[in-house]
């Protein structure tokens, strides 16, 4: 081959290698164009390394939520919890202590990186550390790749050292940074003669934010991950708020949104309740539960309730139950009483999620129910092999404006309607027994039942029709949760016949809310036996929506009873408070002033020994009566005020309200013979005063009891 003339510059041949390299004068040129493309490539690599990289730990910087964890307020686990994370949600880690992060965004608080051994969080590719650029590891990756030779071209002649030329994009391409610790002399492959070393200072490195694109088309977050520094409520003011905080403002609107709806619906359908238990509480035979919001008991179960029908508007539901252990066949028991205690709540709520959308009405739900006491009758007898009593049960489920109801055995439920009125005068409210058709044997198809599984009916004491089992035993009760020894096959005791069923008597009822239906009323066994109806009736229409007095009154009546004597007698007595439809309509400014209000009370206090502070003060002696009787005594006195209310007449005029300021003599007599306070030695119309208080006040100074009575008198 001959060589070249010196003078003759060499150029390039066409190559299907690289487009690029066409037009290029020089074969240097051309070794330094290939060199510069075979960095891009590995510029490229390093870009798809950092996004592919993933840190065996977390660091401080941004990370995605792989799954939802609970945010507290401190590292420990017993911290309050402020919040959670929900899956694929940015978090910004700020510190990393142990297994535990502190984060910042979306909440302030402290997390656990892991949950059931599976990682919380996920680090994002790209993260910049402290006092670290964000491509530092990005370029040493790049330098590593520099140190093994280029793919050379095959170089088809040589030109003169004189002849080389050196193109002024090749030097403002990436070079490798003095810092990293590189140096690269002129024998080094893919540089050209005559350069020692290649430097740059590394404020020159530039690369783009997470909005721009490099020449790869890769995506780089910059050190401040995309954000812009404008204010969030100017972002939102310009509807330029990212999709994410978009998202999460307006479910917080709609969460904000749900409960007020709810909060409007609980105003309007609102209940005066409470409960009492007097005798033989220490056997623990009857058990009763009060639940005023069941759709927040449902959400914290994560429980889909249907939201059609009778349930749409997100209805308000309530639950009252009893469970009565001296409802059983086999003899009075604590334990099936306590099982379907804690079951039915959670067997009821998955029964009324599975109701059919388009179905979700009156029949669907009492099948709820009485599916409920089936599933409870079962949970009893196979999952709990160790307990032979049984019980009864009675259950009230408010959905709305309806009252559904469900009893089984001898307890009671008795729904109390307004009587007639004649003239100013209104009747004694009348009592509906809502579970009369079963329990008992008198009832046709209890004796059908009965008869078709092999037993009979016989009269006992008291003109009362019984039955036996085979193993000699009897009982009057023709329905019950439990008792194994009447359920056959299915109570697992061999020989035995299947005599009792746990099928309850529903009923649902739409309740006028106080203008027709005034209370209702849950009993134990040995209430009804003690208490006539009638009297239940006059106790309910004295004590109007004061539930504490009320079902104290019946149940002290009860276990007075000689034949109570070893009974635990429960009543719960549950008001229907007349609605309140001003309340929902008045502005929310208008509400907060009102409820601000300060109130003027006087008050007779009677101690007992396990208050805080059982001393009176007036008479400087140690109390020694027990709560039981220190309410004994209160609702004696209250029903002496009731009488004399009854009879007071007030003047008419602006003169009313500045008599209603007055004690009255019936007043001053009882505080002055009763009460236990230092207010008792008071004179004249101060008596027994606590002058004015503000809402809050009355919580601090007397707990909540009092507060929520106050609300309860103003509405």
């Amino acid at each position: 081959m001959e060589p070249a003339a010196a003078s003759t510059p060499a150029v390039c041949q066409e190559s299907k290698e690289d487009p690029r390299l066409l037009g290029r004068r020089t074969l240097d040129g051309r070794q330094q164009q290939q060199q510069k493309a075979h960095m891009e490539e590995l510029a490229a690599e390093g870009r798809k390394a950092a996004a592919d990289h993933k840190a065996a730990e977390i660091r401080p910087g941004w990370s995605r939520a792989l799954r939802e964890a609970k945010v507290r307020s401190t590292a420990s686990k017993d911290s309050e919890v402020l919040g959670a994370l929900h899956e694929g949600s940015r978090v910004l880690v700020a510190e990393v202590r142990g297994k535990k992060a502190r984060i910042q965004q979306p909440l302030s608080g402290w997390i656990a990186l892991s949950k059931h051994t599976e990682p919380v969080l996920e680090q994002e590719s790209c993260q910049v550390q402290e006092g670290q650029l964000a491509s530092s590891w990005v370029v040493s990756h790049v330098l590593a790749r520099l140190s093994q030779p280029a793919p050379q071209a095959e170089r088809p002649m040589e030109a003169p050292e004189e002849n080389v030329e050196h193109d002024a994009d090749v030097d403002s391409e990436v070079e490798p940074p003095e810092a990293v610790g590189h140096a690269f002399n002129s024998d080094g492959p893919g540089w050209s003669k005559g350069r020692t070393d290649i430097k740059q200072q590394p404020q020159q490195l530039s690369f783009e934010s997470s909005t721009a694109r490099g020449s790869s088309g890769q995506n780089f977050c910059s050190s401040n991950a995309g954000f812009s520094g404008t204010p969030l409520w100017k972002l939102k003011q310009q509807g330029q708020l990212p999709n994410q905080w978009r998202e999460h403002e307006e479910a917080k609107e709609l969460q904000a949104k749900e409960l007020r709806e709810e909060e409007e619906a609980a105003a309007t359908l609102r209940v005066a309740v409470d409960a009492v238990s007097l005798g033989r509480v220490d056997l623990n035979l009857v058990r009763h539960i009060v639940v005023k919001d069941l759709r927040k008991a449902a959400a914290r179960s994560k429980i889909a309730l249907p939201t059609g029908g009778l349930f749409e508007n997100k209805a308000p539901l309530q639950l009252f139950a009893l469970f009565d252990g001296q409802s059983a066949a086999e003899g009075p028991g604590p334990m099936a009483a306590e099982c379907c205690a804690k079951a039915l709540q959670p067997k009821l709520l998955r029964n009324m999620s599975a109701i059919p959308q388009g179905y979700e009405n009156a029949t669907f739900i009492k099948a709820c129910l009485k599916k409920a006491f089936e599933d409870l009758d079962k949970e009893v007898l196979r999952n709990h092999p160790g307990v032979s009593d049984g019980c009864g049960g009675a259950v009230a489920l408010l959905v709305g404006e309806k009252l559904f109801t469900a009893v089984c055995g001898s307890c009671e439920l008795t729904l109390l309607e307004a009587g007639p009125r004649k003239g100013n005068k209104q009747d004694t409210c009348k009592a509906v027994n809502m579970g009369v058709n079963q329990g008992h044997f008198k009832v046709p198809e209890d004796q059908k039942f009965l008869q078709d599984n092999g037993g009979m009916v016989f009269p006992g004491e008291g003109g009362k029709l019984m039955t036996s089992n085979p193993q000699g035993a009897t009982t009057a009760v023709s329905r019950s949760i439990g008792d194994r020894a009447w359920k056959g096959s299915m109570g697992g005791m061999p020989g035995s016949l299947k005599l009792l069923r746990s099928v309850p008597e529903t009923r649902h009822t739409d309740v006028s809310w106080a203008d027709r239906h005034i209370a209702l009323v849950l009993s134990s066994t040995p209430v009804p036996v003690a208490i006539p109806t009638a009297q239940v009736a006059l106790t309910i229409s004295d004590f109007e929506y004061k539930p504490r007095a009320a079902s104290g009154d019946i149940a002290h009546r009860a276990a007075l009873a000689p034949q109570n004597a070893n009974a635990q007698c429960t009543t719960i007595v549950v008001y229907f408070v007349p609605k309140d439809d001003r309340a929902v309509m008045e502005p929310a400014a208008k509400r907060a002033k009102k409820e601000a209000e300060s109130v003027r009370l006087r008050h007779i206090v009677v101690r007992h020994q396990d208050c805080s502070s059982p001393f009176d003060p007036v008479r400087n002696v140690q109390v020694q009566r027990t709560a039981q009787e220190a309410e004994g005594i209160l609702r004696q006195a209250l029903q002496e005020l009731i009488t004399e209310a009854k009879t007071m007449k007030l003047p008419a005029g602006k003169k009313a309200s500045t008599a209603a300021l007055q004690p009255s003599p019936k007043f001053s007599s009882l505080c002055k013979d009763l009460s236990e306070c230092t207010t008792a030695q008071k004179g004249g119309g101060m008596i027994g005063d606590l002058g004015w208080l503000q809402p809050d006040e009355l919580k601090n100074r007397f707990g909540p009891a009092l507060s929520e009575a106050y609300q309860e008198c103003r509405c």
